[in-house]
C-alpha cells in the first residue's frame, strides 16, 4: 500500500501457513499490479491484473481472489507476468530475505 514504484525486479511476497482461499484489494495502491496466487509447491494457481481504485470506498473495491487455496502470493508490477512468460501452471522459483 501507498507505494508509488515497484522496480521490474522487485515484487512483493506474502506468505500463509497453510494453502487456503486468498482475496486481495487494491486499498492505498497507487500502481497496477498483477496478483500471483501460488500453490503450496509454488506453481501458479492464477493471475489476477489488479487496477488502482482511486476514492473508491473499501466496500466498493474489486477483490482479486485465488481459483483454488493459495499459500503464497506475489505481486509484481502489471504486464510483467506476460513479459516473461508466466501463466497458470508455471512453477516460480521465489527468492526472500
Amino acid at each position: 500500500m501507498n507505494r508509488a514504484e515497484l522496480p521490474d525486479d522487485k515484487g512483493m511476497l506474502f506468505l500463509y501457513e497453510t494453502p487456503q482461499n486468498l482475496s486481495f484489494w487494491m486499498k492505498n495502491t497507487l500502481i497496477p499490479l498483477d496478483v500471483i496466487f501460488l500453490d503450496e509447491t509454488r506453481i501458479v494457481i492464477n493471475i489476477e491484473s489488479a487496477e488502482i481504485e482511486p476514492d473508491v470506498s473499501d466496500k466498493d473495491l474489486k477483490r482479486y481472489n485465488s481459483t483454488s487455496p493459495a499459500q503464497f502470493v506475489v505481486e509484481i508490477n502489471q504486464g510483467l507476468s506476460i513479459l516473461y512468460g508466466t501463466d497458470e501452471g508455471t512453477l516460480a522459483f521465489v527468492e526472500y530475505m
